[in-house]
C-alpha cells in the first residue's frame, strides 16, 4: 500500500513509500539535501520495517532532534501499524468490485502480515 506523510522540523516536505507487508519500497522524499535523499531510498530498498529502524531510527541531523532518516522510521512503524489495524476491521458481507468478500479480503491482509506476501 502506499502511504505518504508530512515530515516536521527537517529539510524534507514529505515522505513517500510502498509497503507491502512488512516490506519497504519505493521511498521518495520531497525536497531536502539531494545526496542524502537519495542514498538512504537506496540502502534500505528492500528491507523489512524493523531492520530500517534498526539503522535509523534516533539519527540526529545537526542540532535537531530527528532527522529525515528518523521520521522515516517513524512513518514506517506508523504505516504498518495503520494496514495492521486495517486487517482487524470486521469483515462484512458485501462484495467489492472484485468479487471478493471482505472477510476474502480480510484473510489475505492477514496472511501478507504473517507472511510478508
Amino acid at each position: 500500500m502506499h502511504h505518504q506523510y508530512p515530515t516536521r522540523g527537517v529539510c524534507p516536505m514529505s515522505v513517500a513509500f510502498d509497503l507491502e507487508g512488512d516490506t519497504v519500497h519505493n521511498i521518495e522524499f520531497t525536497g531536502g539535501c539531494n545526496g542524502n535523499l537519495k542514498a538512504v531510498p537506496t540502502l534500505v530498498e528492500g528491507m523489512t520495517v524493523d531492520q530500517i529502524c534498526e539503522k535509523l531510527a534516533g539519527n540526529t541531523c545537526g542540532s535537531k532532534s530527528t532527522s529525515c532518516a528518523d521520521q522515516l522510521c517513524q512513518f514506517l512503524v506508523k504505516a504498518r501499524g495503520e494496514e495492521q489495524a486495517q486487517c482487524l476491521m470486521p469483515a462484512s458481507r458485501h462484495k467489492h468490485k472484485t468479487g471478493r468478500s471482505n472477510h476474502q479480503k480480510q484473510q489475505q491482509c492477514q496472511r501478507r502480515f504473517v507472511t510478508g506476501r
